[in-house]
């Protein structure tokens, strides 16, 4: 007989960012079956653009377009052609990475997610217009911190520092992530998204 009581310690340097934080806050169980033992649930199989690399594209044409204007000075000089025009051959370089190449009706598919991924940035950018001045700080770039011991690396989307003085960080959302409801649970109030 063998008594195993304990798992595998966590390395100095956990993978998952913000994730790890999450996992333990949602069920210690689970985060150790992710981040000690290493167990993954089986890929998803489908046709088409999976969520998660959905979520990605954004993420790479917004930080393609802010890595260009990285100002919203800029943002407002540039006219809704030439931004359009832009996001759509940033969409069009990153969808293409996330079809399979033998995936049937592949160029239908990243048309289809060009269209949503175009659609989404120039309301988003809109909205961006409105605001009080601005510039971009940091996009997508990764830092570590230190938490209770435990070295995480965080990838915030967007840090922007504000001409009236501080800052404003920016976390992109799609799905029903975004909805505060879903932010802690009810009892005993932890946090499901620390993120």
């Amino acid at each position: 007989q063998v008594q195993d009581e304990r798992a595998p310690p966590v390395a100095d340097a956990a993978r998952g960012g913000a994730r790890t934080i999450e996992l333990q806050s949602r069920c210690p169980f689970k985060a150790q079956a992710e981040l000690r033992l290493r167990a993954e649930p089986l890929p998803r199989v489908s046709v088409g653009v999976e969520p998660i690399d959905r979520g990605a594209i954004l993420h790479r044409v917004l930080e393609d377009i802010w890595g260009a204007l990285g100002t919203q000075e800029r943002l407002l000089a540039t006219s809704d052609e030439e931004l359009e025009q832009r996001v759509r051959e940033s969409a069009q370089r990153h969808a293409s990475h996330a079809l399979r190449p033998d995936t049937r009706h592949r160029v239908r598919l990243a048309a289809l997610e060009v269209e949503s991924v175009v659609s989404q940035v120039m309301r988003l950018l809109a909205v961006e217009r409105q605001r009080p001045p601005f510039s971009v700080r940091f996009a997508e770039t990764s830092e570590s911190y230190s938490i209770g011991g435990l070295t995480i690396t965080l990838r915030p989307d967007r840090i922007d520092e504000l001409e009236s003085g501080g800052m404003l960080l920016i976390d992109y959302k799609l799905g029903d992530s975004h909805k505060p409801r879903d932010w802690f649970d009810a009892l005993p109030g932890r946090p499901r998204r620390p993120q």
